[in-house]
């Protein structure tokens, strides 16, 4: 059968009629400069530089340019049947608006309560309201609920992310900097719109790694700033996921979860502390912890030619803390905050 191709998105394009701000001169400083230098950024609002192109790295985007748009992702929640306001002024078309809309619902449609939104409000409050939450969370079967839900927005995202890479590699215009990002707050999951832009002179960049942890599959805008070429981080990504396959929760990253948490909540972890197998487990999950850090160490070593000289003493390391493990690539001295 073949392929279904997306509809062409023309990001960055304002619509017909539509107030297009002049580019405003600022003056910013650049954090890593010599004392007292400054650089001149011309910026759009958008995030794009005058004539509708991305800014080239080495410039500063100064100006806040449009705020993300964030959409409520929950099967309560009614997906826009129209393109919204805040998504056309970043120059997303109403047929890409579509694509996207029909792919939130698709991935909503894992969740055990779509057919029944209703039923998720009395799963979680009834009969014993605040409590009941906290005893739903001692249920093995919450676990698999909330697995299912993740899945599907995860579904969701990587179809918006393929729209958006193939939009970068058209060499449309503003797609290059334009983002989409799951965000897991109390009241619920949202999706965000937003664009990024390669921070110039930023000395730390910090990714968490974990089989329950999604590699980027684009290159952190920090990486960027530093003169780290995308095809460079596609290789960091892979070795990044290469070690994660030595947990033995590769296979079932939610029963990492339940191992360290059901059913006794916070008193689980010290638990499983006094169990001799949490030990192999963590060897497991070490041993592939530095197969990624030897393996990225020594690619950082050799130099490509579409690289910048920016590149020069990068560093990287992999820090265990509380919440996990966090891959950090930084220049000179390693903050004390990941030291």
């Amino acid at each position: 059968r073949p392929a279904l191709r997306p509809p062409a998105m023309q990001l960055g394009q304002p619509a017909v009629g539509q107030y297009v701000p002049a580019p405003i001169i600022v003056k910013a400083v650049v954090v890593g400069a010599a004392d007292g230098q400054q650089q001149t950024a011309a910026f759009q609002a958008g995030g794009l530089a005058a004539g509708g192109a991305a800014s080239a790295p080495g410039q500063v985007d100064a100006g806040p340019g449009p705020p993300p748009f964030r959409l409520k992702l929950g099967v309560n929640d009614k997906t826009p049947v129209e393109i919204p306001p805040d998504l056309q002024s970043m120059g997303v078309k109403p047929e890409q608006w579509k694509k996207w809309a029909r792919d939130i619902d698709n991935g909503k449609a894992h969740s055990v309560f779509y057919s029944c939104p209703m039923c998720e409000g009395c799963y979680w409050c009834f009969p014993l309201l605040c409590l009941q939450a906290i005893l739903c969370m001692l249920n093995p079967c919450t676990w698999w609920v909330v697995a299912r839900e993740r899945a599907g927005l995860r579904l969701a995202k990587q179809a918006i992310d393929s729209d958006l890479a193939s939009a970068r590699s058209s060499g449309l215009a503003g797609a290059v900097d334009f983002r989409y990002e799951l965000k897991e707050e109390m009241e619920g999951n949202y999706g965000v719109w937003h664009r990024v832009s390669p921070p110039v002179g930023v000395g730390v960049c910090q990714v968490k790694v974990g089989v329950n942890e999604k590699t980027p599959r684009e290159i952190p805008p920090e990486l960027q700033g530093m003169g780290v070429h995308p095809q460079r981080w596609d290789k960091w990504a892979r070795d990044i996921d290469r070690g994660n396959t030595y947990s033995v929760f590769h296979a079932c990253p939610a029963c990492e979860t339940c191992y360290w948490c059901v059913p006794f909540m916070c008193l689980q972890p010290i638990l499983c502390m006094l169990n001799p197998l949490t030990y192999w487990v963590t060897a497991k999950e070490k041993a592939g912890k530095d197969v990624t850090e030897q393996a990225i160490r020594a690619d950082l070593q050799s130099t490509q030619s579409y690289e910048s000289e920016q590149m020069d003493g990068l560093q990287f390391a992999l820090k265990e803390g509380a919440m996990g493990w966090s891959a950090v690539w930084y220049k000179g001295p390693l903050p004390d905050c990941l030291a």
